[in-house]
């Protein structure tokens, strides 16, 4: 039995494949507590693959609105569907975290506010 391999053209093509189904997926950026600060709305397909990695765009390259005021510590990708995708910390551009805001020291999101994603790296 022989393993697959995939090439990055052949992810890529996959991942259109699924994303074209429906509306475009999301991240749910929540607080410690679990409050829901942001949606924000990913790009259809939701990125590309670069040197192995999945590297996430966001549809509105001006943010999406920030509804609640706090401290973002959990992403949460949801598919077009509802499926769960995957879950991480969040952290600004200079953290270890795999989900990442730009343009904020830290995870502050402010009501009213736009929230821009940082470049996210998914492995």
């Amino acid at each position: 039995m022989s393993d697959l391999v995939l090439t990055d053209a052949g992810a890529v093509a996959m991942l259109e494949g699924l994303l074209a189904r429906g509306a475009a997926s999301r991240l749910h950026f929540l607080s410690a507590t679990s409050v829901t600060l942001a949606v924000m709305v990913l790009a259809s397909p939701c990125g590309e693959i670069v040197d192995n990695k999945l590297v996430l765009a966001q549809a509105d390259p001006d943010g999406d609105l920030i509804a609640a005021n706090g401290l973002a510590a959990l992403a949460l990708w949801y598919s077009y569907d509802n499926e769960l995708l995957a879950s991480g910390a969040v952290t600004d551009e200079e953290g270890e975290g795999p989900f990442k805001l730009s343009g904020s020291a830290g995870t502050l999101l402010l009501a009213g506010g736009r929230a821009i994603l940082g470049l996210t790296e998914l492995t």
